[in-house]
């Protein structure tokens, strides 16, 4: 049953995907590919601390095609959806984790253990987004009160999407699957060398700069909150564990527009 219903929430993704293709009303005219950093906020590491938050860093990498709602005949006539932006996205990250913060930097058998442990994880898998743009996104120059920057496109955006996900935690003192006297009691029983599936909920927020006619280029803040605490493979029996994984992906990249608009 698990199983089918992976299998359904893909082919949901697919079938929005197609619709962007095919409806007459909603049609593909930008392409855009975003590559950047993963800061990825999991059980290892102290909590707030910021040598756990950078050392953890990974990289991640984003594809998206950007429908309108807007089609060439105009049937849908609205200011408000002249700035409004929908986009299916493959994206997918990579990052390797350990502990870092003063519960590592302790003198005792604790310490030991957690600077023993080590994880590395890989998500992948679709989205869907709506962004709303300051500027039209048939015209450039209804925006030009910005003080003369007539170039840039400050945006903001909102989503959601469905990833498979990959955790791996192993130990510098054994078998961490089998021995549970190599890690610490509040981590028994709760370490998940499982691959599984999980639903996001995305903001995110960027400018685009126009280079010419076909191109722009795009900085990114990504923000995705995992619908779960496994991703990382670490549930820990801790009261700083209050929140499930999240990841933070800021990224720089480059929009290719597939009709010439009349900027």
């Amino acid at each position: 049953m698990k199983k089918l219903r992976n299998v359904l929430i893909v082919l949901l993704f697919i079938s929005s995907f197609q619709k962007a293709f095919s409806q007459e009303k909603a049609f593909i005219d930008e392409f855009k590919v975003n590559a950047g950093y993963m800061l990825l906020k999991s059980d290892f590491g102290q909590r707030g601390n910021l040598q756990a938050n950078l050392n953890n860093a990974g990289i991640f990498l984003d594809a998206k095609v950007y429908f309108n709602i807007l089609s060439q005949n105009y049937l849908v006539k609205s200011e408000f959806a002249e700035h409004l932006k929908f986009s299916v996205g493959i994206n997918m990250g990579y990052s390797k984790l350990n502990h870092y913060g003063a519960y590592v930097e302790a003198n005792n058998h604790f310490a030991t253990m957690l600077k023993a442990m080590h994880g590395k994880v890989f998500f992948g898998g679709m989205s869907i987004n709506s962004e709303l743009h300051l500027r039209s996104t048939y015209r450039f120059d209804d925006a030009t009160y910005l003080y003369g920057f007539d170039k840039f496109d400050p945006y903001a955006g909102i989503g959601f999407g469905y990833y498979y996900y990959k955790p791996t935690v192993t130990s510098d003192l054994g078998d961490i699957n089998t021995d549970p006297t190599i890690v610490p009691s509040s981590y028994v029983g709760r370490i998940y060398n499982k691959s599984g599936f999980v639903p996001t909920i995305d903001f995110n927020a960027g400018i685009r700069y126009r280079y010419n006619d076909m191109f722009q280029f795009d900085l990114n803040a990504d923000w995705k909150y995992f619908v779960s605490d496994k991703v990382d493979g670490l549930v820990p029996n801790l009261d700083a564990n209050k929140y499930n994984d999240w990841v933070f992906t800021p990224s720089f990249g480059i929009v290719y527009f597939l009709f010439t608009k009349n900027f």
